[in-house]
């Protein structure tokens, strides 16, 4: 960071003024009249939103003053339309949105983290492992003593203290809050049923601290405690954070490649209006307490100026102020959610008049690429990549590879796109055009005229489930959706029938394709 350390960042967070963070289309902050933005909400990215704004204040002389008073305060801000924007990390419920005086309401991603258990042991220096059922339990009352036989069976090797457990929660209306409580009521019955989650819950036992800060404070101050916070607030205090088991089984440490491996499944999920939930994702790769937070802001502004500004802002912190979030310890947005976010904020507009600077866009998509692995990689027009967990179905990355032409002319002929585009998982031994040549163009002729033919030898190389090739080389036989069986045999090279696999294990979103140099036809 230019200027400041993020001690001295952390130093702001109960209330301060966030000065700008951008770069803007040439000429645009003369054309601005607004001279000022205030904001006031969540505390998780106050860190972020501090640096932003002393950015954007160098490029565009406008100045945000933001207070970081908690999601519940940003809410009821923005609600009563006594600033002009608010922040959450918990989305809106819809009797909120009823509420909000100024009207129709956007949720505007702007960034990921993770909240992290936090807690303060002298000597212990290793991190602690958790599980959602164990962090249920403490923040219940439940378990009690640090060296509890379900916290010993976690850390072995680690030396627990007989000492009493202080629990730490937050006082305020909190996003984190209701990240923390959303988690624990999808891993904990219990605490769904007798605690629930909201931003504000009537917590069972513990100590109340206001905003992240007031937690990593309390947590700081008394030996023994646990907390929860935001990942950067646990760093810059110097506190302990564990590592908590996934929704795999695997032990996850929070971090930017552990969040955005849980945003990941968000976008299939996403709904219209943005709200979504990222907790205990599926993913063996994912932290499973993370969320996004979100600008809150009125589709029909009531100031064109002030509306203008706060379009163009919120812009740059989409595009140009992602630079700034894994060095303060936040996840980028994925670039696939871009576009969804950008909408939302090209549909701003005041009494009908669009607020975004014209020429606002994002850098265009023009190429993605299935690498085989689980990941895909997306090529924008400005040279940058992203390399994101595979969204891309067998179809897409059939037509990306350019080398089976012949099969997708066949699925398409027998009406088996949609099948093969379908949420599965299957697995597909895909033959290449190559392959095809070698029955000849006449035999090709005549199953393209003959779709029920056509239909069986299709399902035929089709196998249900997703079988990587550590799973076909145990099998002699895989029955397929057409029915019959194919043989396999993986003493040498392995073979299903006559077919030779060239390339295996290409994984997609809906199930795995091994590539074959020979059509399979059935019996």
């Amino acid at each position: 960071m230019t200027g400041m350390n993020r001690r001295q960042i952390g130093g702001r967070l109960a209330a301060f003024s966030a000065l700008g963070a951008g770069l803007l289309t040439p000429g645009l902050a003369a054309a601005q009249s607004a001279k000022t933005l205030n904001g006031a909400g969540a505390t998780f990215p106050a860190v972020l939103y501090s640096k932003w704004s002393e950015e954007y204040l160098k490029a565009t002389g406008l100045q945000i003053n933001y207070q970081a008073i908690g999601s519940g305060g940003g809410i009821k801000a923005h609600q009563d339309q006594t600033a002009d924007f608010g922040a959450t990390d918990g989305p809106m419920n819809d009797a909120q949105l009823k509420d909000a005086k100024g009207g129709a309401t956007l949720h505007i991603p702007m960034t990921l983290g993770a909240v992290v258990p936090t807690y303060n042991l002298p000597k212990i220096t290793q991190p602690l492992i958790f599980t959602g059922d164990v962090l249920a339990n403490i923040f219940l009352g439940k378990i009690e003593k640090w060296n509890d036989a379900r916290l010993k069976e976690l850390n072995p090797g680690v030396t627990l203290p007989n000492e009493d457990i202080i629990v730490v929660h937050r006082s305020d209306g909190s996003g984190t809050t209701f990240c923390w409580t959303d988690y624990l009521s999808s891993v904990s019955a219990e605490w769904k049923e007798k605690v629930g989650f909201a931003n504000s819950v009537n917590w069972p036992t513990g100590l109340g601290g206001q905003g992240n800060a007031g937690v990593a404070g309390e947590v700081k101050n008394n030996e023994y405690s646990i907390g929860y916070v935001e990942l950067a607030y646990a760093r810059q205090n110097k506190l302990g954070f564990g590592s908590v088991k996934n929704s795999s089984g695997n032990i996850i440490a929070p971090s930017l490649a552990s969040v955005t491996a849980a945003a990941a499944g968000a976008l299939k999920t996403m709904t219209d209006d943005l709200r979504v939930s990222i907790v205990n994702p599926a993913g063996a790769a994912a932290y499973p307490i993370a969320t996004f937070t979100w600008i809150l802001a009125y589709r029909q502004q009531r100031d064109a100026s002030k509306g203008r500004a706060l379009a163009d802002y919120l812009f740059w912190c989409i595009t140009e102020g992602q630079k700034f979030c894994a060095d303060l310890d936040y996840a980028p947005l994925p670039k696939a959610m871009l576009p969804l976010a950008f909408a939302k904020i090209e549909s701003m507009n005041a009494q009908g008049e669009a607020l975004l600077a014209s020429g606002s866009s994002l850098p265009r998509q023009t190429g993605l690429v299935n690498n085989g692995d689980g990941t895909e990689t997306a090529s924008y027009g400005d040279g940058t990549t992203d390399k994101r967990p595979v969204s891309m179905t067998i179809v897409d990355t059939a037509a990306a590879a350019g080398s089976f032409g012949t099969l997708l002319a066949a699925a398409q002929a027998a009406g088996l796109v949609d099948a093969l585009s379908g949420s599965g998982p299957i697995t597909v031994f895909a033959p290449t055009d190559s392959a095809f040549e070698k029955l000849g163009n006449d035999t090709i002729a005549a199953l393209l005229e003959d779709k029920e033919k056509l239909a069986s030898v299709l399902t035929y190389h089709v196998v249900k489930g997703s079988v990587l090739a550590k799973d076909v080389v145990k099998l002699s036989t895989a029955t397929t959706l057409q029915g019959s069986d194919v043989k396999i045999d993986a003493k040498a090279a392995v073979r299903i029938n006559d077919a030779t696999v060239t390339k295996a294990d290409i994984q997609c979103s809906n199930g795995v394709i091994h590539v074959i140099d020979t059509v399979l036809i059935p019996a």
